[in-house]
């Protein structure tokens, strides 16, 4: 779990420390989707699949804590894209 947050993280800060806007906006949405999947989908994985594995208690968490800031990052990944394609014209507001 923390690799993923940390790895997007790295790259988002490498993107913008080469003065690459666009590569850094994609990489916070893909750190705001892990640490939003690490958070909130590990709870509500946990609450869906700890009964399914109520006897092996330990793959339940497992399960829960490999697959949740990938799954974070799977949707804000969409949620990026789709928001990108219905505004076309989407790019970060410059400071005036």
């Amino acid at each position: 779990m923390s690799a993923f947050v940390y790895v997007s993280a790295i790259m988002g800060v490498r993107a913008i420390r080469r003065s690459d806007a666009a590569r850094h906006r994609v990489w916070m949405w893909r750190f705001a989707g892990s640490m939003w999947g690490s958070f909130w989908l590990f709870r509500v994985m946990l609450f869906v699949i700890d009964p399914i594995f109520r006897n092996v208690e330990t793959l339940a968490i497992l399960i829960c804590i490999w697959g949740s800031a990938p799954a974070g990052i799977v949707i804000a990944e969409l949620i990026r894209r789709r928001r990108d394609t219905r505004i076309p014209a989407a790019a970060p507001l410059a400071a005036q």
